[in-house]
């Protein structure tokens, strides 16, 4: 009794093009998932710097933006200056009208901070080098630390340069 007793089995070209079509297929899914575990760039928090941090006065400070790592417009930001358990809020302006454009202020001492935002460049939609911040109205002799947010990621922006807290003289 011989059952089936070929000697060809399937054909050299046929292999070939299976051996193919099954790498091409395990390529593309190993592509989908190594994309898929990078995470999205917009659930990255940016990184930024300060170019400067100084006192203009003995109630002002001057707050200098450095460079960032991606574009981000001014209303994707929220300060929070902290002095002791006291916060105050500071977003900055959604849409500026002229180079310098207020900021909305809340918080502690709301009522007696004022906040302005520079547009160095004056000709483009997102914070930049040279771009900077004029917070006056503050306590003379206080320790205050500055916290950048960046509200589409929900994260504290990294922040280097200058440093992020400072003191202002009596």
């Amino acid at each position: 009794m011989t059952l089936l007793k070929s000697r060809g089995g399937v054909s050299t070209i046929i292999a070939t093009i299976l051996m193919v079509a099954i790498t091409v297929v395990l390529a593309g899914v190993l592509y989908v998932m190594i994309l898929t575990l990078g995470g999205s760039d917009s659930t990255i928090a940016p990184l930024g710097s300060w170019s400067e941090v100084r006192p203009a006065g003995n109630d002002t400070v001057v707050l200098e933006f450095g460079s960032f790592n991606k574009d981000i417009r001014p209303i994707e930001i929220k300060l929070y200056l902290s002095s002791g358990s006291n916060t105050t809020n500071i977003v900055l302006p959604g849409s500026l009208s002229a180079q310098d454009s207020p900021a909305s202020v809340s918080g502690y001492n709301a009522s007696k901070i004022n906040a302005i935002y520079t547009d160095f460049g004056w000709q483009s939609e997102y914070l930049g080098k040279g771009d900077y911040l004029t917070i006056s109205g503050l306590d003379p002799g206080r320790r205050y630390e500055i916290i950048v947010f960046h509200e589409p990621t929900q994260s504290v922006v990294q922040m280097a340069g200058a440093a992020s807290a400072f003191q202002l003289n009596n």
